[in-house]
Parts: structure tokens; C-alpha cells; sequence
């Protein structure tokens, strides 16, 4: 009966969505919650349900599995995902895409009788999709191919330091490889007089959705713990062997994948200790190998895969992909406590947030029935 109510046309298109930082849980709760084998101690409501609409930035990148976390063949025969595996690491992908995309399969999915899961730690992509893209000035061709012109000319790093002294605050959120961004932002500059940022989001929600919206809260040194394992796994996995595979193929720093977290600290470490943000606590013997290694780029043509890491490499490797990570995580939960609609739930206490959204959902389609 939930099926046919959920693919019977309403005037709000019911979607979940589930936010929560690296490392939090977002995977296994959707899957005992949503998945389809059923046997959750709290009850079968939702199983086999829903199906999620992957809201993770780096997911959508071909190649990329180990250092984005990505759900394996199991889980996904258990709870089907979308938007993973979709692009090169080459191709650009931006807000604008997913929110598009989104669209299409929340559509797809509901008239399959199943609830739309957006499920995801880009709190970026979350947000425009639920409160809509800002309306930023469309392309400007002629603006476009002067900027691309300078950019092979003089270099992204030329744009970008011109960037940072016109529109600090846009800077600051962009990577300074990020060609794509920064001609973006350069363009809207030079089109409106206005920096990107002025452009703010909306603070209210799409029409002709209905929101259930959750965010994940751990304690943050729970989290710091998580992301440890989460690492220490990425690292037993082979990620470094993932890192070289992807530049054997062509891809390079400047490729927008390559920018992900777990894979940019490769690049870090090649371009030497001079120019890299070290951890404050980086042990000395970390910096000497880090150092050795960036000695060995430089004389091997700075060709990365030439050079396997030595165990020591790897361990200060690792350490700064730990250190970003949980920087990044940090940046995740101040921007998604933002929306104000978000309840905030323990995702190791699946019971509660099953029974939240059981009565969310109920008393939805009751208010549809009752006011259809």
C-alpha cells in the first residue's frame, strides 16, 4: 500500500535526505534502514523502499573507489545507488549537474513505487538541492574564451592570485588547481562587477518537494576516530596503488577528480616540503621522508608513479590525507547546520531515526490524502 501511495501522483514529491560528514555512517544506516534484505530489529517499514541518489562530489569519478569511500557490489545489490561512476576524473562536475540529475531520478524512483534517499557528506550539493541553484549569471562565451586564453598563456596561478586580491572569500573556497572554478568565478567578476559569493542561496525550499531532511551528529572525537580506521582501511586497500594506476592513465593534478581528498596529498608531497602545508603535528622523521620523496620526483621528471612509496612515505602520506580529512569534515557540519528544517539524529542509534521518519512519512501521506 506505501508503494502505490508513493508512485500515486501527489502535489509534493516526497524525498529523504540524509546528510552526514566522512566517516559518520551514512552507508550502513542507509542500508538497514532502506536495504532490501531486510531483518532490521526496529521493523521491515522501508525495506527494499528507497534507493539513493549518491550526493558525494568525488563518487562520480570513474576509478576513483578506494579514496572516495565508494559502496561495494554487495551493498549495492542490497540498496541500489545513482550517481557514482558516471565521469573520468578529467571531466568537470558541479552543483549545477547533480541538482539536475537529482531531478531526473527522484522522478525515475518515485514512479518505481520507492522513496528518493539523497545520501551524501557534499553539504554544498545538498544544499542547492533543496533550496535551489543561486541565480549566477549564465556563460559568457566571449568572456569565457578570453579567460581560457589566458589561462594556457599564463598559468592557473596567475588567475588564481588575480582571484584571491579581486574576490578573497571565493578564493578561499576554491582549489588553486581548480581551472574550472576559477575561470567561473573570474567570469561572473568580470560580467556583473559582482564576486560569486554575492550570489547567495536561497533559504527556501524548492516548490513541489517535500523534504525529509536528517543530519548525522557524532561526537567529534568519535568522528576523528572513525576517520582514523577509515584511512588506515583506504590504505590496506591499496590506495596508493589506486593513485598510481589513475596517473598511468593520463590524469594529472590539474584533472578536477584528481583534486579529491586521498588523492591531491600525492601531488602535496611531490611538489616538496617548502610548499606544503604540513600538519603542526607531523613527527621530524615524516618531514625527512616527505622530503626524500619529493627529492626523487624532482630528479624522476616529476613522474609520481616512478616511485613507489617506501613505508615511511606512506605513513606521512596517510597522515596528511587523515589531517585534511578531518578538516573537511569539520567544514561539512558548520555548512549543513545552516538549514534550519535539519533534524539531527545518532546514526548508531538507528532505532530513533527510524521512528522519526516512519511518523514524518505517515503523517504526510495522511495530510495528502486528507487535503487531496
Amino acid at each position: 500500500m506505501l508503494r502505490e501511495s508513493v508512485r500515486t501522483p501527489s502535489s509534493l514529491k516526497p524525498v529523504i535526505v540524509i546528510f552526514g560528514p566522512t566517516a559518520s555512517g551514512k552507508t550502513d544506516l542507509g542500508v538497514k534502514i532502506f536495504g532490501n534484505r531486510g531483518g532490521f530489529p526496529c521493523g521491515d517499514f522501508f525495506s527494499g523502499l528507497g534507493e539513493v541518489i549518491s550526493a558525494d562530489s568525488m563518487q562520480v569519478y570513474t576509478g576513483m573507489d578506494i579514496g572516495t569511500a565508494k559502496p561495494d557490489r554487495e551493498t549495492l545489490e542490497i540498496l541500489p545507488h545513482h550517481l557514482i561512476d558516471l565521469i573520468p576524473p578529467s571531466r568537470q562536475y558541479c552543483a549545477g549537474d547533480f541538482v539536475r540529475m537529482a531531478d531526473e531520478k527522484v522522478v525515475e524512483i518515485l514512479s518505481r513505487g520507492k522513496f528518493p534517499v539523497i545520501l551524501g557528506g557534499t553539504a554544498f550539493y545538498i544544499k542547492n538541492f533543496i533550496f535551489g541553484l543561486p541565480e549566477t549569471p549564465s556563460c559568457d562565451p566571449e568572456i569565457r574564451k578570453k579567460l581560457k586564453d589566458r589561462l594556457e598563456k599564463d598559468g592557473a596561478e596567475a588567475l588564481y592570485n588575480e582571484l584571491l586580491i579581486s574576490d578573497s572569500v571565493s578564493a578561499g573556497k576554491i582549489h588553486k588547481n581548480d581551472h574550472y572554478r576559477i575561470l567561473r568565478a573570474l567570469e561572473i567578476l568580470e560580467a556583473t562587477g559582482k564576486s560569486q559569493h554575492s550570489f547567495a542561496l536561497n533559504n527556501i525550499e524548492r516548490k513541489g518537494f517535500k523534504f525529509f531532511v536528517y543530519g548525522l551528529d557524532v561526537e567529534r572525537n568519535l568522528l576523528y576516530s572513525r576517520i582514523d580506521n577509515r584511512i588506515h582501511s583506504m590504505e590496506e586497500k591499496g590506495l596508493a596503488r589506486e593513485f598510481y594506476n589513475l596517473v598511468s592513465s593520463g590524469f594529472t593534478e590539474s584533472s578536477p577528480g584528481m583534486n579529491a581528498i586521498g588523492y591531491n596529498e600525492f601531488f602535496k608531497i611531490r611538489d616538496g616540503v617548502n610548499n606544503l602545508r604540513l600538519p603542526s603535528g607531523l613527527k621530524e622523521e615524516d618531514r625527512v621522508f616527505m622530503q626524500e620523496y619529493s627529492e626523487k620526483i624532482k630528479k624522476g621528471g616529476g613522474n609520481p608513479v616512478n616511485f613507489p612509496l617506501t613505508s615511511g612515505l606512506e605513513k606521512a602520506v596517510f597522515s596528511l590525507i587523515s589531517h585534511d580529512t578531518k578538516r573537511y569534515a569539520k567544514r561539512q557540519l558548520i555548512f549543513f547546520k545552516t538549514i534550519k528544517t535539519v533534524k539531527w539524529i545518532n546514526p548508531f542509534n538507528p532505532r530513533d531515526f527510524f521512528n522519526s521518519l516512519l511518523e514524518s512519512v505517515l503523517d504526510f501521506f495522511y495530510q495528502e490524502v486528507h487535503n487531496g
